[in-house]
């Protein structure tokens, strides 16, 4: 067995992860075969539940594996083992649509966050608290996104940890672009990718390059900003290696190349991709298939509220507006962007606040409801211009004491991105 153990490691080392998962696959199979010890068997699990994970051969056994680790460390009493992985279910349940839950991985989160934020300062509690900030990041939870993110960054400077420093970055980014600091933002993007070449980390550059490009494309309307990230990421050594980040990239890359009329290459990207991806949706809205376009923009955002993704929800009912206004139903498109508009209130999120509330003035001015739509606009929190200059820190004094020696509550309340760090981080 220990064989099958070194043979899956020399496999990860070379971004060999069917390799590396059939090994760890073939160990598990030896322990339970042999009635071996539960903590040995967790322990194991738990490996080839990231792995399978990292992979992305298959999530739902990689979340299954997890869970099986889970119930063997809990029946053992190893809790920092089953601490650990309660952070590991977290995030893999806020990263990628198949299996988001935002709820789910907050439970898991917290019960994590019970064992470790009374012991000492160490990587292990960092990441859980980037964990909670992409928690924040999809539930559209301003406020603690701040909070969990700049837990990650305090801790990451206590212990001099560059690595999760940087994860701790990209989700300050986040947080500053949700409040309209713009500049802010973008500066923490570049550090981020400028950190990532610094550490040749092949999945920080996909990652932060994919933030990027989705707040440029999506929320900025800067197509080729979007795509000139897109490329340079997809330029990177290895990245194939990587298969769910780069999906994620060329979904961008062609909806950065649709965006400016280059339907033809759109095309070609999207038929390389899985079904269901935010550019097929965009790509049916392009080539004037409004009524499927509206049925597709609806399941998205039924999905996305029964997994507590509210930044997504809020995103497709933005464009579950647009579509419905081309297809002349007034009614339909006031609610859906007054919807958008409602959530993004509450996060907040400043920038995206600007998209319904543009949508639903011109609804009025089409519908000779002038002196709706100057209200409309004149209610809105932020406008471009004075958004590019950079704003005071609100970050507390240094004389308090760190935010991450006191437990996050991140999860407190009805909570309904972004990056996972690589496994030996935590």
């Amino acid at each position: 067995m220990e064989l099958l153990l070194r043979a899956s490691e020399v496999a990860a080392g070379v971004y060999a992860w069917d390799d590396a998962v059939a090994h760890l696959r073939a160990a598990l199979d030896v322990l339970e075969r042999a009635d071996g010890p539960l903590a040995e068997r967790a322990r194991v699990a738990e490996r080839l539940g990231d792995r399978v994970y990292r992979a992305g051969v298959d999530f739902e056994e990689g979340i299954g594996r997890l869970e099986g680790a889970l119930a063997d460390y809990l029946a053992v009493g190893d809790v920092q083992g089953a601490a650990r992985v309660h952070s590991r279910l977290g995030m893999h349940l806020t990263t990628y649509p198949t299996t988001l839950d935002v709820p789910a991985a907050l439970a898991h989160y917290q019960a994590a966050e019970a064992v470790l934020a009374p012991g000492p300062a160490r990587r292990s509690l960092g990441y859980l608290y980037v964990g909670m900030a992409m928690a924040a990041v999809f539930g559209l939870q301003t406020g603690r996104l701040e909070v969990a993110s700049r837990q990650a960054l305090e801790l990451a400077e206590h212990l001099g940890d560059g690595r999760l420093a940087s994860w701790a970055d990209y989700q300050r980014a986040w947080w500053a672009f949700n409040r309209g600091r713009l500049a802010e933002s973008l500066s923490l993007h570049e550090r981020v990718r400028d950190t990532a070449v610094r550490l040749d980390d092949v999945r920080m550059g996909a990652w932060v390059a994919f933030g990027r490009a989705l707040l440029s494309g999506t929320y900025l309307a800067d197509p080729r900003t979007a795509e000139a990230w897109c490329a340079w990421a997809l330029a990177l050594p290895r990245v194939e290696a990587f298969p769910r980040q780069r999906d994620n990239l060329l979904d961008q890359l062609g909806q950065a190349k649709g965006s400016t009329g280059e339907l033809a290459d759109a095309r070609r990207i999207a038929e390389g991709l899985d079904l269901g991806t935010v550019l097929e949706r965009m790509l049916l809205y392009w080539s004037g298939d409004w009524e499927q376009a509206e049925a597709t923009w609806a399941a998205a955002k039924g999905r996305d509220e029964r997994a507590g993704d509210r930044l997504d929800a809020a995103l497709n009912a933005y464009w579950l507006g647009r579509v419905r206004r081309l297809l002349g139903a007034t009614e339909a498109a006031e609610a859906a962007f007054t919807e958008s508009l409602m959530v993004t209130l509450e996060g907040p999120q400043v920038p995206a606040e600007a998209m319904p509330r543009a949508e639903l003035a011109m609804l009025d001015t089409e519908n000779g409801r002038l002196e709706a739509g100057t209200p409309r606009q004149a209610g809105a929190t932020w406008s471009a211009p004075s958004a590019l200059t950079p704003e005071s820190s609100t970050e507390a004094s240094s004389s308090r004491p760190p935010s991450w020696a006191a437990p996050c509550q991140c999860g407190s309340g009805s909570v309904t991105t972004a990056p996972p760090p690589s496994a030996t981080d935590l």
